[in-house]
Formats: C-alpha cells, structure tokens, sequence
C-alpha cells in the first residue's frame, strides 16, 4: 500500500515539473500551425476589419486621453498600445497568421 502512495506521489510530482515543459514544446521546436485557406479567409474577411475598427477605436480613445496622458507623461506608451500595437497587428503579419 505504501508503495502504491510513493508512485502516485511521484507521479503526480513528475507531472507538477513535465506540465510547463510539455505546453511549451511547440515554442521550443518551432513547430507552427499551417496557414490554411480557412485561416486566411477568416483573416481577410472579419480579423482585419476588426483590426482597422480596433485601430480607430484606439485612436479615439487615445485622442480623448491625451491631455491626461500628457499630465502623466506616458504619451509615447498609449499611442503604442491604443494605435500602434493595432495597426501592426491588422497590417504587418502575414494574411491567415491568426
């Protein structure tokens, strides 16, 4: 019987370290889903739209923060993160790359 407990704290021991090893085991091999048709369709149709309205909608919002971001002097941050990270990611990566 204590045999039996050993093993399943070693296992679950195991599982506790080889969990994050095993969930990024794509990263580490470089293995990356293929862009398919469907993929890139999707993209096209409804991602990038979406981006462009994410791109106004960042930019609105940074319009109307900008005295205050101004006042705090992170500027140069809010654009990035309301302006610019949307545009790079509706213009700048591969069509189907979701």
């Amino acid at each position: 019987m204590k045999s039996l407990y050993k093993m399943a704290v070693l296992i679950m021991v195991a599982s506790f370290i080889m969990g994050p090893a095993w969930s990024h085991a794509e990263e580490w091999t470089g293995a990356v889903e293929p862009r398919t048709t469907e993929k890139m369709v999707v993209d096209a149709l409804i991602v990038r739209p979406l981006g462009i309205l994410g791109i106004a909608g960042g930019a609105l919002v940074f319009l109307v923060s900008l005295p205050f971001s101004a006042l705090g002097g992170n500027t140069d941050s809010a654009f990035e993160k309301l302006v610019a990270e949307p545009a790079a990611y509706t213009f700048s990566r591969p069509l189907g790359d979701i």
